[in-house]
């Protein structure tokens, strides 16, 4: 307990051989201005001795220190994440990745963001980048303009739109915590997305009419090195992920508000042409002809989609089909 205070958050750790940096992760969560009252760290079957280490640990831990095992790797942080989720006592549950660093206050701040508004469903803060040996880059310029200069509600609306519009600035896992009955009325995360499982997530809330909580000051600092999931594969993944997210809100955009549908249109036929190329060049064919089959009948880009079509087509005949990826198991 830090300063005498107790907080009802629990927080929830995923790691996947996160041996090198849990220590220091949990550590910035015991230094807290208001202390959680319980952290789960979710292992996703590491093979390093993560989760004996963090076992070690909370023999000594001051707040409660559990461990919860997968009982297969799952390829993502949105499974273990769930498992947490589920076996949290709080309401509001915040998240870090196993190689970044909570801010002392993002408790404290998350805690004050929500109030009293039960119709608030996600908290988010600003970010700050560190580099592998926990040395700080410069802050983040402009990354926040779109948003408030004070502490806000965000209305679904506002959310939707500046995902679509902006692309995604809440965070990911380190800089938000989620109420728990947001959390179920959504059915969890979703485990299908191995990076952009938060992006998803903030979407799947504004559809469903939930607010979002913005703090206008740094809550995480995010380690930077070269096992992070978003350069694993140099960016193609998160692109292609990120594209399918808004696919599949497009597929049941036909209700959507006339803002929401042409802004969600804009996006596509700026990503679907470029995710369709990665998904070709990563040799997930079907998947690159669905991206390439929908941007044909929605009108967008439409000599680059048959081009596209005739070398998936040459691909396939010279190269084995690969395993399907998200754009390739999501039924129409």
């Amino acid at each position: 307990m830090v300063n005498g205070m107790t907080a009802s958050v629990s927080v929830v750790i995923p790691t996947y051989n996160g041996a090198s940096f849990i220590k220091e992760a949990l550590e910035s969560v015991f230094a807290q201005t208001l202390t959680p009252c319980e952290i789960i760290v979710a292992d996703d079957c590491s093979t390093d001795g993560t989760a004996d280490l963090v076992r070690s640990l909370a023999r000594h831990a001051p707040v409660s220190l559990r461990v919860l095992q997968c009982d297969r790797n799952s390829g993502g942080p949105a499974h273990p994440m769930n498992l947490g989720m589920e076996a949290a006592s709080s309401e509001i549950v915040a998240f870090l990745d196993q190689d970044d660093l909570m801010c002392k206050d993002k408790i404290e701040r998350v805690s004050h963001a929500l109030g009293t508004d039960p119709t608030i469903g996600l908290v988010f803060g600003q970010i700050r980048l560190i580099d592998r040996n926990g040395v700080l880059y410069p802050p983040v310029q402009n990354f926040y303009d779109i948003f408030p200069m004070e502490a806000a509600t965000l209305s679904p609306s506002e959310v939707f739109l500046s995902i679509v519009n902006q692309d995604y600035r809440f965070g990911g896992a380190g800089g938000t915590a989620v109420i728990k009955r947001a959390w179920q009325d959504l059915q969890g995360f979703d485990s299908r997305f191995s990076i952009c499982w938060d992006r998803d997530f903030a979407l799947r809330l504004a559809l469903r009419g939930w607010k979002v909580a913005y703090v206008p000051h740094e809550v995480f600092l995010h380690r930077e090195h070269d096992r992070n999931l978003v350069r694993a594969e140099h960016g193609a993944r998160c692109f292609c992920e990120a594209t399918q997210v808004l696919v599949n809100v497009w597929r049941g955009s036909a209700s959507l508000p006339m803002a929401w549908r042409s802004s969600l249109l804009a996006a596509l036929q700026a990503r679907l042409p470029g995710a369709a190329y990665w998904e070709r060049r990563r040799r997930r064919y079907l998947a690159a002809l669905r991206l390439y089959w929908l941007a044909l009948r929605s009108g967008i880009a439409f000599p680059t989609a048959i081009t596209g079509i005739l070398k998936v087509a040459l691909a396939m005949s010279l190269h084995p089909i690969h395993t399907v990826s998200m754009a390739g198991s999501i039924r129409d």
